[in-house]
């Protein structure tokens, strides 16, 4: 498993990550999925088939996450297998790729069903008729949907087939494409999301910053508009964006979240033009590491006086005379 699996994985493992990124990718923000009602499952797809010949396959596939959802409708319970498959770049296929690992878990929770029919040590029902033993699927059996969600990381935009119909070529006529049953892929891509406010939880940062990343001091800008929403970030969202945008954000490893409002500062966008940063303030602080401690003890100083309009400004390293100003300041409050 590569890095970026692993991190998208450790967040979207996450139920509160989990059900926030199923609720706005499938289901437009509305809080459908509650993480207290997620069971984990195992994701490993696989099936042993036979042919008329007795002649056996295997197929194994493994998913990234997948879960199970408890539903409640009139306090009556329902069930629903859910997927996140997590995406950095385009797959042309991936209409038939989710399409596998949706069928094998079907044809899983039919063997399943079979297997438990079939034995008369677990099984309490009356026994199964002639029709229903070549399967081991009674008439009133029932199995739970499954439903895939892909979550791409990208910033190109997914010019990739959405449905399985988009494979096929256009010459193909309507009434052949009216035979074939269609399979849509259920996509959230950050540069299509329009509402923000409709996450509840860090992981719409991480999609809304990943948005963002292709634009010159877009992450910069971001943060800078809206520095309340950064001020505490969990450290493995702040992680997923540090490898998803190529930024370099530092992460508070003494706590579980990060202040990520001078996010911006040493973001790699911005490095690649400056070379490192020397973090110092003019005429006052010399060296990279030690400005940087200066400033970010002028940086929480201001947030906890209530001033963090300044507290913002003063990390652009342009505004000189403010540093400077709020530098003596800094030094005499220390001196009372």
């Amino acid at each position: 498993m590569g890095k970026s699996d692993v991190l998208s994985c450790n967040v979207m493992d996450n139920p509160t990550y989990f059900a926030d990124t199923i609720n706005n990718g499938l289901f437009g923000g509305k809080e459908i999925v509650k993480s207290e009602n997620l069971m984990e499952l195992d994701s490993t797809e696989s099936a042993i088939l036979s042919d008329a010949f007795k002649k056996m396959a295997s197929f194994k596939k493994e998913r990234d996450i997948l879960k199970r959802a408890k539903f409640l409708r009139d306090d009556v319970a329902t069930y629903v297998i859910i997927g996140i498959e997590n995406q950095t770049e385009i797959d042309y296929a991936m209409p038939v790729r989710t399409l596998c690992y949706d069928a094998l878990r079907y044809y899983k929770q039919v063997t399943a069903i079979s297997s438990a029919n079939k034995s008369s040590g677990t099984n309490k029902k009356e026994p199964i008729s002639g029709a229903e033993f070549l399967s081991g699927i009674r008439k009133d059996d029932k199995i739970e949907p499954v439903i895939t969600l892909t979550v791409y990381y990208g910033t190109k935009e997914w010019d990739g087939p959405l449905s399985l119909h988009e494979m096929f070529s256009e010459n193909v006529s309507p009434e052949i494409l009216d035979l074939v049953s269609d399979y849509r892929l259920n996509l959230l891509e950050p540069k299509k999301i329009t509402r923000w406010d409709s996450f509840k939880t860090d992981v719409g940062i991480l999609f809304e910053l990943i948005s963002a990343s292709d634009k010159k001091n877009g992450i910069r800008d971001l943060i800078r508009r809206n520095p309340e929403k950064f001020n505490d970030v969990n450290n493995e969202i702040v992680r997923a964006v540090n490898f998803y945008t190529k930024c370099d954000i530092q992460v508070n490893e003494l706590e579980e979240t990060t202040n990520m409002c001078y996010a911006w500062e040493s973001s790699m966008d911005e490095a690649r033009g400056e070379g490192e940063e020397k973090g110092r303030i003019e005429g006052r602080i010399e060296g990279r590491d030690e400005g940087r401690d200066a400033m970010m003890e002028i940086f929480s100083w201001l947030k906890d006086s209530g001033r963090l309009d300044e507290a913002i400004a003063v990390m652009d390293k342009e505004n000189v005379e403010l540093r400077d100003k709020l530098f003596k300041e800094f030094e005499a409050s220390k001196v009372k």
